[in-house]
């Protein structure tokens, strides 16, 4: 538009410009003019807090002893040398960390192995245990990637040492 302003013969003095705007839209969309959280919102406390504080301690100190950089490998070991150690030979597993202070877990995780031929008793236990140990990592990794399990234990003084 500034171009085509230059650009007018001004030797003929009768000009004008014609500009005409089709739409505008002068009321702001909805989704911009309210907050992006409700105010009333309110927040889900964890179920089992001092669980889940448990089990964020027994990772850290596996994470700690293993010395490695926190990534989702480093993490996923970490969970499952605390929920369900790696067997020592077909059939044979460890006694969990987790199995030492909660009394079902051993229970639930025998059901939920395989044998020493590799048959599951409890199939639907297996799946429920794979489910339980990607959502567990994911919430290890995402607390630890963002530091907020780190400066949990820092601020809180939770037993971590």
């Amino acid at each position: 538009m500034a171009r085509a302003m230059r650009e007018i013969n001004l030797s003929n003095p009768t000009w004008r410009v014609f500009h005409r705007t089709t739409y505008i839209e002068r009321v702001p969309p909805l989704a911009a003019s309210g907050p992006s959280i409700a105010p009333n919102t309110t927040l889900k406390i964890p179920d089992n807090l001092v669980g889940n504080i448990l089990l964020c301690q027994l990772v850290f100190k596996e994470l700690i002893k293993q010395g490695n950089s926190i990534n989702s490998l480093t993490v996923g070991t970490a969970v499952a040398a605390v929920m369900n150690p790696i067997p020592t030979s077909p059939g044979v597993y460890p006694t969990s960390k987790l199995g030492d202070m909660v009394p079902w877990w051993e229970t639930f995780l025998n059901s939920a192995r395989p044998d020493s031929i590799g048959t599951i008793s409890n199939p639907s236990n297996a799946a429920l245990l794979n489910t339980i140990f990607n959502q567990v990592v994911d919430y290890m990794y995402n607390g630890f990637a963002t530091k907020s399990i780190q400066k949990m234990f820092s601020e809180g003084n939770l037993g971590i040492g």
